[in-house]
């Protein structure tokens, strides 16, 4: 089974470009006895989403890139953090749920799970809770409240009838890893809302 080192391996994985920049530069991140199955890297015309498929002989794992100022796709990442902020499923979301649905096809009876970083934190969250699967985020936004609003927001239609056909919010099971004082996963608390599953708060090393 997936660990929380696996998580964030994955979660940090999702940041870079593609398969091939993740594996020779820099050296030394590879996540172990995992393989790429699936890859999407984020455009500056499309809606920003970028993450992958890993899996190995138990799980597969779909991991959500962040918010990333080192792309061009730092602008729909921007309007997808606004909308979040007002409340406001993002479109990457969808996205989020495609590679979600591919994960499902080719799990064969594996675990299949979603983690995520900052922005793709707060995506793991949402896809969990409209696929059911497990989610393992870092830093994330909280979604709670902004899946509540989901469901009276009509003019995303397709998003309000995922979010009431979804498992209940007390029924998600996620895990949010929050290090004390990060600007997105504490200090948003009030715009935002609550996360989705339970919060861990770790301590800030730094």
């Amino acid at each position: 089974m997936a660990n929380c080192l696996d998580y964030a391996k994955i979660a940090y994985a999702a940041y870079f470009k593609s398969t091939n920049q993740y594996y020779a530069d820099p050296p030394g991140h590879m996540v172990d006895d995992w393989t790429v199955q699936k890859w999407e890297a984020g455009t500056l015309f499309g809606d920003g989403f970028q993450g992958g498929i890993w899996q190995n002989d138990h799980d597969v794992v779909v991991g959500c890139c962040g918010t990333n100022p080192k792309q061009l796709k730092i602008i729909p990442d921007l309007g997808a953090d606004l909308k979040i902020g007002l409340r406001i499923l993002p479109n990457q979301c969808s996205s989020a749920r495609q590679m979600v649905k591919a994960a499902k096809k080719i799990a064969n009876g594996r675990r299949v799970s979603v983690t995520g970083h900052s922005l793709g934190g707060g995506l793991a969250q949402v896809v969990g809770r409209w696929e059911g699967v497990p989610f393992v985020t870092f830093n994330a936004p909280a979604m709670k409240q902004v899946m509540a609003a989901a469901k009276i927001n009509v003019f995303k239609p397709m998003m309000m009838v995922r979010t009431l056909r979804a498992q209940k919010a007390s029924d998600t099971s996620g895990i949010n890893f929050r290090i004390a004082g990060d600007l997105v996963s504490s200090h948003f608390k009030g715009v935002a809302g609550d996360h989705l599953g339970m919060v861990v708060d770790l301590p800030n090393a730094t």
